[in-house]
């Protein structure tokens, strides 16, 4: 069974696959990207306790990215990428 850290990290190399490294789009533009994950969340969560039409598997992978994608902005910060940007 998978740690969630090794969770996050395959969804961060699923990510990178998809959109390529996105440091280049800066803080902000990443922090909108974070809470339309969040809103995701948000959704899976209500559609789970009101309409039935998500699952506790759909709410956990939901969290996960939007694991995933604070964890790639900590990585941007630490690594010097964004420079008070």
């Amino acid at each position: 069974m998978k740690t969630i850290a090794e969770e996050i990290k395959a969804e961060r190399q699923r990510q990178l696959a998809k959109f390529g490294n996105q440091a280049h789009l800066g803080p902000f533009v990443l922090l909108a990207v974070l809470g339309e994950e969040v809103g995701e969340a948000n959704e899976a969560a209500l559609k789970m306790k009101f309409e039935g039409g998500k699952s506790m598997d759909d709410f956990r992978e939901e969290l996960l990215q939007v694991a995933t994608v604070a964890v790639q902005m900590i990585g941007y910060i630490d690594q010097g990428d964004w420079k008070g940007e």
